[in-house]
């Protein structure tokens, strides 16, 4: 499943991130690699997720929840 399309409150956890090496570096560095349980906040937004992640809650845009896929 896209992190996109997972509904607001609900916990998932990364399975693998499919965006070049400097994307995914970027998200490494906040927390966010495969095995990482997360919480969706807000999917309402086109394009736009917010989650927490390791306590810090960080706004996704760009469309970057759509090369997300969690479980």
């Amino acid at each position: 499943m896209l992190l996109s399309k997972v509904p607001n409150g609900k916990f998932v956890v990364i399975d693998n991130i499919k965006l070049g090496e400097e994307s995914t570096t970027r998200l490494s560095s906040l927390g966010l690699v495969p095995g990482a349980r997360i919480r969706v906040i807000c999917n309402s937004v086109p394009k736009t997720s917010v989650i927490e992640c390791l306590g810090a809650r960080l706004a996704l845009g760009r469309g970057i929840p759509n090369f997300v896929e969690v479980h």
